[in-house]
């Protein structure tokens, strides 16, 4: 039997955490929801958010990719019988987007390893900023980037789009990220994609200067005497002045560390506390430059290196923290982004902030 996975069961506006197995029938799976909420199976329509019909109860789970983390919604009553195999019809769909899938961002399949590139993509898709930019300014006929603009949209009005489309021609666009069979590092993807995004006609919104240097990503070491992000800060800048602040505020945790002894990358999952909401007032050369940010994204990574492992990103959509791990997307509490902030070397770690200005 496979390993297990945790479902989150969406019934009458309530959830439910559910523990099955990936290769587990639908019909199974269907006899563990009656236990939940007391809706014989015989009258249960299941449904899952990246396929927009109803789930036919004589196949697997894994006939429709899903995954743990992923939500289940099961509609129906004991007093009307609901058929697996009837197609919904078009103002029924509707209706159910309405109530549950309108609100509830969309997420992209990984077919290869490009959890890296997904995580990327949806921590740029969560900045209203970048979104306007790319829908409004970008200008290239570059493969790619005719790609991404085109995935924005799909993610916008949920048309269900595929990181195939993006991920071939990015690939081809930058050499370092060619082998689809290796894991990537997202740091270094996210960068390479703000960077070719400035160079074609979007605002530069993401670089930090100093009176010494320019950086796009605030490099942050995670030392043992550090217990915040504000004092690797202090650290990075040492006397140094931040003279200008950027809309996008970008940190990259330092989370590997080179092993002189192994001669590998040793991976530093001590605690570094980071707030939802922060200023940098006290690294300005002058007040007239402060800005107040709010935490937006975080792309988190499980793994001994960077160039392994997995990605996810959290981000923020309205007023609700998403976990979006490839093609699943869940609703998540606050605690679970500062929980992000380390100290489980096994766990998600966050590697990126982002944050946005007010």
């Amino acid at each position: 039997m496979s390993e297990p996975i945790q479902l989150n069961i969406y019934f009458n506006h309530q959830n439910y955490p559910l523990e099955t197995f990936a290769d587990e029938s639908l019909e199974t799976l269907s006899a563990q929801i009656e236990s939940i909420t007391n809706i014989q199976s015989c009258y249960q329509t299941l449904l899952i958010e990246t396929y927009y019909l109803p789930l036919d109860m004589t196949q697997q789970l894994s006939t429709y990719h899903i995954k743990s983390g992923q939500t289940i919604v099961v509609l129906g009553s004991n007093k009307v019988a609901a058929d697996p195999k009837q197609k919904l019809s078009e103002v029924q769909l509707e209706k159910i987007q309405e109530s549950y899938f309108s609100k509830h961002p969309l997420g992209l399949e990984n077919q290869l390893n490009f959890c890296y590139l997904i995580s990327s993509v949806q921590a740029l898709f969560s900045l209203k900023p970048v979104q306007a930019q790319v829908s409004e300014k970008l200008i290239s006929e570059e493969p790619h980037l005719l790609k991404l603009k085109e995935l924005f949209t799909g993610l916008q009005e949920k048309t269900n789009p595929k990181i195939t489309a993006f991920s071939v021609p990015f690939v081809k666009k930058f050499e370092q990220f060619q082998n689809v069979k290796e894991q990537h590092d997202a740091q270094e993807a996210l960068s390479c994609l703000e960077t070719n995004l400035v160079q074609n006609g979007v605002e530069n919104m993401f670089e930090v200067i100093t009176d010494k240097e320019t950086m796009q990503f605030l490099p942050l070491q995670i030392k043992p005497e550090f217990t915040s992000v504000n004092d690797s800060v202090q650290n990075l800048l040492g006397d140094s002045k931040i003279v200008k602040l950027p809309k996008i505020l970008q940190m990259h945790l330092l989370r590997y560390a080179f092993d002189e002894e192994t001669k590998k990358p040793q991976k530093l999952s001590r605690k570094l506390q980071f707030q939802i909401k922060m200023v940098l007032n006290e690294f300005l050369a002058s007040p007239q430059e402060s800005k107040t940010y709010n935490l937006k994204a975080v792309i988190a990574h499980q793994g001994l290196s960077p160039d392994s492992g997995h990605y996810t990103c959290y981000a923020r959509h309205g007023k609700k923290w998403f976990c979006f791990n490839d093609a699943s997307v869940q609703v998540v509490e606050e605690e679970a982004v500062y929980a992000l902030a380390g100290g489980d070397s096994m766990g998600f770690l966050a590697y990126v902030l982002i944050y946005e200005a007010e």
